[in-house]
């Protein structure tokens, strides 16, 4: 028995269906749900040294046990029965795995999801009624309502209004597909390029863009958005934003800021990062010492800490970020924000962790959340031996291996190094070592 352990919730599954009207069909249903589950392994960075993680059924415990040794944490699994989709109800209906849970805590305890969600205030009070004194960074029941809001692309429009150094593409917003498509009727007669935002995407799915190239040939775009909408459950969320596409740089990382609202209304900054995106498309994110400008940084953090503030205003409390593009003038803009952990959380949790002791010449952490293998495997122990020796003073870890099983496989790594070249040269041999 331990004292003061973190319980960490790998709840992406439910956190994104509560933000969600649109349910799809069966068969979409379920492939958000193995989607949000696969990306749930990141559960076990959060939360410092000394956690439990309440993960959906199917984790990887050669991966977590080993992840533990490299790490020098102490991690614990609890997997409830699966029953309902939510890894919080299925916990709170299997007797056994809240028992397991109790037996695996002593004093205070502090709960830390991915989102807040009704099941997360139901576990709380669940760990009091059994005596567990717990606590979690999240906004009062009554508000919230906050987390669903402020996960929404048209929240970040309207901070605009209240953040004075907050600053977002020009942008329209249609309530349903008329206004959506006449709006976009509009940009293909002024070869505006845009991009259309659904209020609920989530890692650049729920998004199109139509840039210089494709705004030229008009006759594709309408049919190209409305094909978009179809092939996307997430896309069929209103409203939509309709914003002027940014011109930015190929290539070129895009800043995201991470913070807490704390239960007291005051901001900690976790830190700017670099995301890689692809298109539209979430990839990776580097933390650290990765050459982003000064002035960058610190208008990302001003914008960041305005935003917190206004959300603790609001009454939000718990983790957030704000995404951000730079265009080619130099302009930052904001383009999205998050009222939950975010895919570069697990970066700052090993860049903190990487940094002192034996792995003390670690200045900075890139990953990657979906690396191809070439060669189907069974699980951790197939591909562990990849990821030893990688030189230049470089360290990796596994983040997401639920994707091990699929066909074809993947799986999600983190490299840590002295500088960002000596971690992508290192990323590159882990790449073709799994391939």
């Amino acid at each position: 028995m331990m004292s003061g352990r973190s319980i960490v919730v790998g709840n992406l599954t439910e956190y994104n269906a509560s933000s969600r009207r649109e349910r799809g069909s069966p068969y979409e249903r379920e492939l958000w749900r193995r989607g949000s589950d696969d990306l749930s392994d990141m559960a076990a960075f959060w939360g410092g040294d000394d956690k439990v993680v309440i993960a959906p059924s199917g984790i990887d415990h050669a991966w977590i046990d080993d992840l533990g040794r490299r790490l020098d944490w102490r991690i614990d699994v609890v997997e409830p029965r699966p029953h309902s989709g939510s890894v919080l109800d299925d916990l709170l209906l299997d007797d056994a795995a809240m028992r397991g849970l109790v037996s695996l805590l002593a004093g205070p305890v502090s709960v830390e999801p991915w989102g807040t969600t009704p099941g997360t205030i139901r576990l709380l009070a669940a760990l009091r009624a059994h005596g567990i004194a717990a606590t979690s960074v999240e906004p009062a029941r009554e508000r919230l309502w906050t987390v669903g809001y402020l996960d929404g692309k048209v929240a970040l429009d309207d901070l605009a209004a209240t953040c004075p150094d907050l600053t977002v593409p020009a942008y329209a917003t249609a309530v349903d597909f008329e206004q959506l498509l006449g709006l976009v009727d509009v940009a293909i007669e002024q070869r505006r390029p845009f991009v259309v935002k659904s209020n609920v995407g989530v890692g650049g799915f729920g998004t199109f863009i139509a840039d210089p190239d494709l705004i030229i040939r008009a006759d594709e775009v309408r049919a190209r958005l409305l094909e978009a909408i179809g092939e996307e459950p997430v896309f069929r969320e209103g409203p939509f934003i309709v914003q002027d596409w940014i011109a930015a740089d190929a290539g070129e990382l895009r800043p995201t800021f991470d913070g807490e609202v704390r239960l007291d209304g005051s901001v900690r900054v976790v830190g700017v990062g670099g995301m890689i995106v692809d298109e539209a498309v979430y990839r990776g994110v580097a933390v650290g010492a990765i050459g982003l400008d000064d002035d960058v940084v610190t208008l990302a953090i001003r914008v960041g800490e305005q935003v917190g503030r206004r959300a603790a205003e609001l009454g939000y409390a718990g983790w957030y970020d704000v995404d951000f593009i730079r265009h080619r003038d130099g302009t930052l803009y904001a383009t999205e924000i998050n009222a939950r952990r975010t895919s570069p959380t697990h970066a700052f949790a090993l860049l903190d962790r990487w940094g002192c002791g034996r792995h003390a010449g670690v200045r900075c952490v890139l990953t990657d959340d979906d690396v191809p293998l070439g060669h189907p495997v069974r699980g951790w122990t197939d591909i562990s031996a990849a990821f030893a020796d990688l030189g230049g003073g470089t360290v990796a870890v596994a983040t997401i291996c639920r994707r091990l099983s699929a066909d074809p496989a993947h799986v999600g790594v983190a490299v840590g190094a002295p500088t960002l070249a000596a971690a992508t040269a290192a990323l590159e041999r882990l790449r073709e070592r799994l391939a």
